[in-house]
């Protein structure tokens, strides 16, 4: 892992680099100075020698002999060109040899009238040169010229005395700025270890006192920061805790996911239905992960809905981004709703179908009668209007049923402290001329048993019984009724000798409009709502209604209702 430099470090490497650029250039700056200085000193003297060498000459009769002589004395070059450029004289070499000098740039200044200054290259002895001809007098023109070795000598001394002077001031610095920057960033260090501990959790920690002003006031404010912080993170515990008591107490379950997949939240209900996951990828069915991806990616509302489990059981997921950065998904459990969403969806239906068939014989009957009113048939009026009276009997015990159901689930029972065995023998004294009508013995056997019921619910209930069990027991068959205990239960149980229930259609018998045989119960007058009318009463009073039936030999109801 990469770490950055500390405060001393930097002031040192920045202090170095400042002060090594600053010496390269002085040092530049000097040499190019100082050999200027030099060369303007050398060629001064050489202008000079120059001059001397003109008046020793001028008149010699062996001009290369005293040229010789003279260079040896003085220890320069001489050199004596004509003004065609020939050599007619030279101290280090013979003239005869020498090349014409007429092109050089010194001799050229020389031959215009002004001292010709050139530094380059020997061709003769191969070392550089300082050039100086002095302009032409008596057709003539003096060169000197001395080797530059001795200027680059002073100048290689003068640099390395630059060089050493500038590593003293360098290291003199680096010290001074070293014990400096111990002295400003001991005080970081301390805080920088105080800030750490706070990130680290402890938000007791306090900055330690510096020796800076800067330094103070940065100590305060993160001090401050540390109050404020250790306020807030208690604040936002119990905004968080009671954010979750709230979430807990909610049927849905509730996820909060981020962009990188990962489960931020879950409330209790989300952690019971999907376990602990740490991501996305562990929820299940595909469909909601897909929809979490699409709302993450669009930024919109995304609905979704899946079933899982044996039996059945059927969610909605709708899942809301927030700000493009996370998404919440709420999932609910609607298999109840949906089961009674479809419930009410066919008991509209089926009440509707009941109804118009009633309806639709009393419309004909009576149109039946007009007619045969007109033709003065009294035979047809009487025999359809005994038709319409039935149909609308049944019309009635319909409506009657159906308003029934509607105040079981409408309206709260209110109880009272009853002995349901005389309840229940009124309601089989109800019953009794029907059954002699059609030749069923109908007998009772109660013992004395206290329920907290609602009077007329349980009449109803009772009611419904005996009739559904008259209604399909044949002539000569017996229906009985018993009341009773079972532990910490009453019971009220209906027995018939009737045609009994197929065991397929035993699981739906307390369905409302639920006929075993359509036919057979339309032509003895029931409605299909007497056995969930039972139920309902039942359930609104904590107890249970079970049936057991043989086809072809009868059926057995049982009411279970707590005792007080």
């Amino acid at each position: 892992m990469r770490t950055n430099p500390g405060l001393a470090r930097r002031l040192l490497t920045w202090y170095a680099l400042i002060v090594i650029a600053l010496l390269v250039v002085l040092g530049f700056i000097i040499n190019e100075q100082t050999s200027r200085v030099l060369l303007d000193e050398l060629t001064d003297s050489l202008v000079e020698e120059a001059l001397t060498v003109k008046y020793a000459l001028q008149g010699s009769p062996d001009v290369q002999a005293d040229t010789v002589a003279l260079g040896d004395q003085i220890g320069s070059r001489i050199t004596v060109i004509a003004v065609d450029g020939t050599v007619l004289a030279d101290s280090v070499r013979d003239p005869v040899t020498m090349e014409n000098h007429a092109a050089r740039p010194e001799v050229v200044a020389a031959l215009t009238g002004s001292v010709g200054v050139d530094s380059r290259l020997s061709e003769t002895v191969g070392i550089s040169f300082r050039y100086v001809a002095i302009p032409e007098v008596g057709g003539l023109v003096y060169r000197m010229s001395v080797p530059l070795t001795d200027v680059e000598g002073s100048l290689s001394r003068l640099r390395f005395a630059i060089v050493g002077s500038g590593l003293f001031v360098v290291l003199l610095g680096v010290g001074a700025v070293w014990l400096t920057a111990q002295r400003i960033s001991r005080p970081l260090v301390e805080m920088t270890r105080a800030v750490v501990s706070i990130a680290d959790g402890d938000l007791g920690t306090r900055m330690p006192d510096a020796n800076l002003a800067e330094s103070t006031q940065l100590a305060r404010a993160v001090d401050q920061m540390a109050d404020e912080l250790e306020r807030r993170i208690v604040e936002a515990g119990k905004a968080s805790n009671l954010r979750d008591r709230v979430l807990s107490t909610l049927d849905e379950a509730v996820l909060v996911i981020g962009r990188n997949g990962v489960i931020a939240y879950a409330n209790q209900p989300a952690r019971g239905l999907f376990g602990d996951l740490g991501d996305v990828s562990g929820l299940t069915p595909p469909a909601l992960r897909d929809a979490v991806d699409a709302a993450l990616a669009s930024s919109a509302r995304h609905d979704v809905d899946f079933a899982r489990g044996r039996p059945k059981t059927e969610f909605s997921v709708t899942v809301i981004p927030i700000e493009g950065e996370m998404v919440v998904a709420v999932v609910r459990d609607v298999t109840e709703s949906k089961r009674v969403e479809a419930m009410r969806r066919d008991f509209v239906a089926d009440a509707s179908h009941e109804l118009k068939t009633p309806v639709a014989a009393i419309s004909a009957g009576t149109e039946t009668i007009l007619r045969a009113i007109e033709d003065g048939d009294q035979d047809a009026v009487v025999r359809f209007a005994g038709q319409v009276d039935r149909t609308a009997a049944r019309l009635a015990r319909l409506v009657s049923d159906l308003l029934d159901l509607s105040r079981l689930e409408s309206e709260p029972p209110e109880v009272e402290l009853l002995s349901i065995e005389h309840l229940v023998a009124e309601e089989v004294r109800l019953a009794t001329p029907e059954a002699e009508q059609r030749s069923i013995a109908l007998t009772m056997h109660t013992d004395p048993v206290t329920v907290a019921v609602n009077r007329r619910e349980l009449g109803l209930a009772v009611r419904n019984l005996l009739a559904n069990a008259l209604r399909f027991t044949e002539s000569n068959g017996s229906v009985s009724v018993e009341v009773g205990m079972d532990g910490e239960w009453a019971v009220v149980v209906v027995t018939d000798t009737g045609l009994g229930i197929p065991i397929r259609d035993l699981p739906r018998i307390f369905e409302r409009f639920y006929r075993v045989d359509l036919a057979r119960s339309r032509a003895t007058g029931g409605t299909g709502l007497g056995l969930a009318i039972v139920k309902h009463v039942v359930d609104r009073h904590g107890g249970s209604v079970d049936v057991e039936s043989e086809l072809g030999r009868g059926s057995k109801f049982t009411i279970r209702l707590p005792r007080p």
